[in-house]
């Protein structure tokens, strides 16, 4: 890659590509990240030009548990498409594992800066300042993500990182009657 990341970089077969790709996403599907790797490791260098396949690079070090690749890959690929948040998103996640939910919160602190209205970044802050215990200010950036995009009140209700917001929320709604 250049300085600045660019998607669609790569000059490949289109339909041979097409399939590994489909394979890998397939294996990813189904847990199988060890044969999504060796289909990765199969594809031409330039296909990891194209953002679908870094994504996917991501997925399988996540399934594998390769945090600090996941953590070294998404934090160059950050710093290379400020533009993207995606890649922060995924750096904070795995520094969430490899350091601490502090080392996570702060780096998206530090994305919302450049990105206030991306519904994701709120979201996911809003598990980390669970996980924290900080549950007002979990509070506000759910509700913030929910406000941006509404699908996350779905997703949120079904999210155990956010099961002690829900039950603090409930016992001071009990203690208010």
């Amino acid at each position: 890659m250049n300085n600045r990341f660019k998607i669609g970089q790569a000059k490949t077969d289109g339909s041979a590509v097409a399939r590994r790709l489909l394979a890998v996403e397939g294996y990813i599907d189904l847990g199988m990240y060890k044969e999504a790797d060796v289909e990765l490791r199969e594809l031409d260098p330039g296909c990891f030009a194209l953002e679908e396949t870094l994504v996917m690079q991501l997925c399988v070090y996540a399934g594998l548990q390769q945090w600090k690749k996941a953590r070294e890959l998404a934090t160059s690929l950050a710093e290379q498409d400020p533009d993207n948040p995606q890649w922060t998103i995924w750096s904070a996640s795995a520094a969430c594992r490899l350091q601490s939910v502090e080392v996570a919160k702060t780096i998206l602190l530090q994305a919302l800066v450049s990105h206030p209205d991306n519904a994701n970044i709120h979201y996911n802050l809003s598990c980390y300042e669970t996980r924290l215990r900080h549950f007002r200010k979990a509070q506000r950036h759910l509700l913030r993500a929910i406000q941006i995009d509404p699908r996350f009140k779905v997703l949120a209700m079904d999210d155990a990182d956010l099961e002690p917001l829900f039950a603090e929320v409930a016992a001071a709604k009990l203690a208010d009657q």
